[in-house]
Formats: C-alpha cells, sequence, structure tokens
C-alpha cells in the first residue's frame, strides 16, 4: 500500500512538472546572401549543416540587388565547396537578421579566404540620404578610397574607404558594419589607391534616397582580364 502511494506521488509531481514547463522555443531563421569574390572561381556552393543553400557565381556587373535567402540562426556550420573539394569549414553564430558570407582571393586550398558581415537594410530614419560601406577585397590594393569629385566649384571630398579585409580577423570584421551616411542623385565617383597614391577608377552612380549600399572591390589591380580589379555595387533594400 506505501509502495503505491509513493508511486502515485511521484507520478503526479512528473505530470506537474511536464505541464509547468514552457513549450519548446522554435528554431529562428536570418536571411543570408552569398558575395562570391573570388576571380575565376566560377560557381561555388555554399552548405548550411550539410543542407545546400546555394551555387554562386563570380559576382560581375556595377550594380546588384542583394539576394537574400533565409537559413536557420544560432551556432551552424558552414562549408565551401566546388564539385567534390571542400575549400572552408565554419563554425558560425548567427543571429543577426540580415548577414552575409563573402568568399574572396583566389579558390585554391589554404588561400580562399572568406568572412561574415552584418548588412543593414532598413532606411528608417534616414530621410533624403543614403548609406555606403566599402568592402575591399582585392588582396594586392591596399587601402581604397571613395571620393566624390566636385561638383562646380566645390572641391573633390572621401567620404568612405577600407584597408584590404584579409588584414582583419573574422570577430573584427563582423563587429565593424562599416556603413557611412552618404547623399543621393546621381554623383560622378572616384577610387583613390593608397598604392599607387593616384586615383585607379572613375564611376558615375545613382545613390537612391535611402538605399542602403555596399562597394565591393575585388580581383587584382595588377592584372588583367577577368582576374582584374572590378567594383560591383550591392543594394541592400
Amino acid at each position: 500500500m506505501m509502495k503505491q502511494c509513493f508511486f502515485v506521488l511521484m507520478l503526479s509531481a512528473v505530470l506537474i512538472f511536464s505541464c509547468s514547463k514552457k513549450d519548446p522555443v522554435r528554431s529562428t531563421t536570418s536571411s543570408f546572401m552569398v558575395v562570391n569574390a573570388s576571380p575565376n572561381a566560377g560557381s561555388v556552393s555554399v552548405l548550411q549543416n550539410l543542407k545546400s543553400v546555394g551555387d554562386y557565381a563570380y559576382l560581375t556587373g556595377l550594380t546588384k540587388a542583394a539576394q537574400y535567402v533565409t537559413v536557420d540562426s544560432g551556432l551552424n556550420n558552414y562549408k565551401i565547396k566546388k564539385a567534390a573539394t571542400e575549400y572552408s569549414n565554419i563554425l558560425f553564430a548567427n543571429s543577426d537578421q540580415h548577414f552575409s558570407l563573402f568568399v574572396y582571393d583566389t579558390l585554391v586550398a589554404g588561400k580562399v579566404k572568406s568572412f561574415f558581415l552584418k548588412d543593414e537594410v532598413d532606411s528608417t530614419g534616414m530621410g533624403n540620404t543614403s548609406k555606403v560601406r566599402v568592402v575591399q577585397v582585392s588582396p594586392d590594393a591596399d587601402t581604397l578610397i571613395l571620393v566624390t569629385s566636385a561638383i562646380k566649384d566645390g572641391s573633390d571630398s572621401a567620404f568612405n574607404g577600407s584597408p584590404f579585409y584579409g588584414k582583419y580577423s573574422d570577430a573584427v570584421i563582423y563587429s565593424s558594419v562599416g556603413y557611412d551616411g552618404f547623399y543621393t542623385g546621381v554623383r560622378p565617383v572616384k577610387v583613390y589607391s593608397t598604392l599607387t597614391k593616384s586615383y585607379i577608377r572613375s564611376y558615375l552612380f545613382n545613390f537612391e534616397k535611402g538605399g542602403i549600399y555596399s562597394f565591393v572591390f575585388k580581383g587584382y589591380l595588377g592584372r588583367g582580364g577577368a582576374d582584374s580589379l572590378s567594383l560591383s555595387v550591392i543594394k541592400h533594400n
């Protein structure tokens, strides 16, 4: 009789405890973009926890709208592959709503590099302005600075720039979003290299009201053809 009473009490305690526990939190998601900035790499595959995120060709063309896909948030394993060869195997705890994985340098085992960046997509409160950041992944170009050319009788003005990202740790890169406020409208932009101490490129770009941009420099300053230094501008919103 005593054993039966004890069993009933224990069963009741288990039931009460089980009912008092909160339901498990469902998994959350993030918006994830891959930027293949590895010249002549062709298409690379990215996997999260062995599940394909997609295949990504080398970033070309001056302008590109951000292509985000939905992935699981939290601590995840990311792999960068081409055919059967695995080039990177990364553990990364993504908790931000929008983030990007950049793949750069030559696609050779031990040389190709990658890092994650937090992205901004919300233009709330920006008013009649835009936001710009420079992502410099050209290994032989050192620091590149964006300069807006003089309009009428004004003077040239530097408004954003970046050293080669390969100089920094992944943690430093991820904690530095790097956007600066800028004007809107069609404006001439020149690119100044601290390595050559000269302007190396010039563009005419339309900065939209509330637009949030990444100016991505990839390739090699000292090479020609498909490997040469080029700019692609990603619009995040």
